[in-house]
């Protein structure tokens, strides 16, 4: 399982990565992070698949600005 890090609209985010073949992407829910969806993307990744699993803005190892825009949008 690797750690990944990505800069979008100026803001850094985590995720975790393992696994070849077809992507499954997971979102971890309120208050959560990637660490939540760690067995399942072993898994995964056990099975033949890609598993990505991403720390949304404000959760787990992403950034945490104060001034983010944390809406739905």
């Amino acid at each position: 399982m690797r750690s990944r890090w990505l800069r979008v609209n100026g803001y850094q985010l985590h995720w975790i990565e393992a696994g070849r073949g077809p992507a499954v992407l997971l979102l971890h829910g309120f208050a959560g992070s990637c660490a939540d969806w760690e067995p399942t993307v072993a898994w995964l990744a056990d099975h033949g698949y890609r598993a990505l699993a991403v720390d949304a803005l404000g959760f787990g190892r992403s950034e945490k600005p104060a001034n983010a825009p944390y809406g739905l949008e």
